[in-house]
């Protein structure tokens, strides 16, 4: 816990392939996973500045992330919510800012930040390699940290395409986030030498492997594809996906992403 008073920070984040977790380290202060965090069944957190950073999918936060502001209490001074997407920004604080004024508080700042995309169904990734350009996404996350550090208070323009894109997309995000989902939309090749990193990994724990086995899917699949990304023998691939090239943020590494999301 950081100490009330010394301009301490607390950074809440969800992070499939590194791009949450990137985003939080350039903010910096403690940083602290959601799916640790709910894991660990804390209901209130108390610091000078509290933060939330989230992927968007379909043009929404992450559903852990939504469920993790409605579970718990944030008492700070000062709080924002950085939100990173790959194609279309959609709308995806504002589920978070409903879930923040049910608990009768607002988010001082909101961002977002375009990133590689990671959706395997819509994008290659080695393209979106290419056409995303690091050193660009370095310099929007510092100006992020120094609005943070400055305590700027303003929140993300999101307009009426967004908002739209935002409110259709939450129905598509749910088709592909729901039950039964998983098991519908992966599959796993002869590569699979059922190491269990993908079960160590799933930050919904929706993952089994058992011994000489391929991996088993459950019902609480959160569409992270996080599972692909992470598989060291690149064995899992989704339906429909544009290409076998993977994606983890080169600011992270994959031992950061099972010890932040391994259930």
């Amino acid at each position: 816990m950081g100490r009330r008073g010394a301009g301490t920070i607390k950074v809440f984040y969800f992070t499939a392939t590194g791009n949450g977790l990137a985003i939080a380290k350039a903010i910096g202060g403690e940083l602290i996973s959601i799916p640790r965090a709910l894991k660990a069944g804390t209901t209130r957190y108390k610091d000078d500045v509290i933060g939330i950073i989230t992927p968007t999918y379909a043009g929404n936060p992450a559903r852990i992330v939504v469920e993790f502001l409605k579970r718990v209490d944030l008492d700070a001074d000062y709080r924002f919510a950085v939100a990173s997407y790959g194609g279309v920004m959609g709308n995806p604080i504002k589920p978070l800012a409903s879930a923040a004024a049910a608990k009768g508080w607002s988010f001082d700042f909101t961002a977002s930040v375009k990133m590689v995309d990671n959706y395997l169904p819509l994008f290659d990734v080695a393209a979106e390699r290419e056409k995303k350009d690091q050193a660009a996404i370095g310099e929007a996350l510092a100006s992020i940290a120094a609005d943070v550090a400055a305590r700027k208070r303003s929140a993300a323009h999101v307009g009426v395409g967004n908002a739209l894109y935002g409110a259709v997309g939450c129905l598509a995000y749910n088709k592909v986030a729901g039950p039964k989902v998983a098991r519908e939309s992966f599959s796993v090749s002869d590569a699979c030498i059922s190491c269990g990193v993908c079960a160590r990994f799933c930050p919904a724990g929706n993952i089994t492997v058992e011994e000489g086995q391929h991996p088993a899917f459950g019902d609480a699949c959160l569409g992270c594809y996080g599972c692909a990304h992470i598989c060291p023998h690149n064995a899992i691939h989704a339906r429909g996906e544009k290409s076998a090239a993977r994606w983890r943020n080169p600011d992270v590494t994959a031992r950061e992403l099972l010890d932040a999301n391994a259930q």
